[in-house]
């Protein structure tokens, strides 16, 4: 048996915890329930943000939102997971196929390999790739609208304007192939498939739809109805959870003679007009079903309430790396625990938002949920003590963010082209 150790953590983009197997009937995710059983599920976690540049940098810094001054590059003063075990000698190893947690936003850091599939320079072009890239280059030197994008869209390779889970699949795989059994490793790896716009794939579509094929459904997001979204949305992680599933038999079996852990989580939650504001998405709110995500790990932490915060915290002390003072979060595999911790987010930018309020918001939360929301824009008096506490304190900013990318201009345009299609026009600089 070998003596090195590794640990793997899967996040999945906007996977809402309620629709699960292990809290629908609707039979979603038959494999995470099934390894929910043979492992352990805390359903009592929580995002520390409701959009993916605010929860992955809890995760990947154990950090607040407000502590990087509404930038979605890193704060080169924070704690940030690749680097600090790159630093005590430990391997590390990422695929994103997020692009606000790619090269462009400085993500790249650290990490002994980097899959970028946002810059789709983890596969080998094609004469036909190639061919469709002269063809989309054509359309972008025309000005389009919103709705010619999704026409766009509907004749793009893959479908959807993200790696699919089959294919970030084969790129884990590709990692995995390289793995020194004699190094301690971390291994981070992403999927998109239960990010909009919602198009299942052949071998899931049609179980709960009745859409038979990509242009059906494309046609059918124009209209924007709730309950056929779910229904595409569930199809979606059906297809996702049949790829975790093969991950993770792959993960057990590259791993059975080395100690290793395993955590599979969600950045954030979706909306499906499901509230009273009638939101559609992952807007910046303060809503339950945004920062309600699962928790499944290969240990127990032995505590019923957590946040992203502790991700890194977690690795760390699996590692025996000591943990910087500056971290927020608690490790799941201590003794220690906590009784609640806070959710922030910022409307600003966000145009739907601006028409309702114009500031940042934060609450804290327990395993029961919310317990006060404040606006911090507009300077309200929090009435618990502890979030008055916790603003006073983040309030206090140390460093600045990193406001340049080391990407060429053209990859530039493409991880711009990439949010555009995932519906992030507002959030392009």
């Amino acid at each position: 048996m070998s003596n090195s150790r590794k640990f793997i953590l899967i996040t999945v983009d906007d996977l809402k915890r309620d629709r699960t197997s292990l809290e629908q009937e609707r039979e979603t995710t038959p494999f995470l329930e099934k390894f929910a059983g043979d492992n352990f599920y805390q359903d009592n976690h929580f995002s520390n943000g409701t959009v993916s540049p605010t929860s992955f940098r809890s995760i990947l810094t154990s950090s607040y939102p407000h502590e990087y001054d509404d930038r979605d590059y890193l704060n080169e003063d924070r704690p940030y997971l690749p680097q600090i075990l790159s630093e005590s000698n430990v391997e590390a190893e990422g695929l994103s196929t997020n692009p606000f947690v790619s090269e462009y936003y400085g993500f790249e850091k650290g990490y002994d390999e980097f899959l970028d599939a946002t810059l789709e320079s983890s596969h080998e072009e094609s004469g036909l790739d190639k061919l469709k890239q002269g063809a989309k280059d054509l359309v972008k030197k025309t000005p389009f609208s919103s709705r010619l994008r999704v026409l766009r869209d509907r004749f793009r390779g893959r479908g959807t304007p993200y790696m699919e889970g089959e294919e970030v699949l084969s790129n884990a795989e590709k990692l995995l192939e390289n793995d020194n059994s004699d190094e301690d490793t971390f291994y981070w790896c992403h999927f998109m498939d239960t990010h909009s716009p919602f198009v299942p794939p052949e071998e899931t579509r049609g179980t709960w739809s009745e859409f038979g094929s990509r242009r059906e459904v494309w046609k059918n997001l124009e209209k924007e109805e709730p309950e056929q979204l779910l229904e595409l949305y569930d199809e979606c992680m059906l297809y996702l959870d049949r790829n975790l599933e093969k991950l993770v038999k792959i993960l057990e079996e590259k791993f059975e003679d080395q100690e290793y852990e395993i955590i599979i989580t969600s950045d954030h939650g979706e909306l499906f007009y499901d509230d009273e504001w009638g939101a559609y998405g992952h807007p910046n709110m303060l809503k339950e079903e945004l920062f309600e995500v699962p928790l499944f790990t290969t240990f127990e932490s032995g505590r019923d309430f957590s946040t992203h915060v502790d991700i890194l915290p977690t690795v760390l002390d699996f590692f025996d790396v000591k943990v910087p003072e500056s971290v927020r979060g608690l490790s799941l595999l201590s003794e220690d625990s906590k009784e609640f911790d806070f959710v922030e987010t910022d409307s600003n930018g966000n145009e739907w938002l601006e028409q309702k309020w114009r500031d940042k918001r934060a609450a804290k939360i327990s395993k029961n949920g919310i317990v006060e929301i404040v606006n911090i824009t507009r300077d309200e008096e929090p009435e618990d003590e502890d979030l008055k506490e916790h603003l006073e304190r983040i309030g206090e900013k140390e460093g600045s963010s990193e406001d340049e990318s080391d990407l060429s201009k053209e990859e530039e345009e493409k991880v711009k082209e990439n949010l555009r299609q995932l519906g992030y026009d507002e959030k392009v600089k």
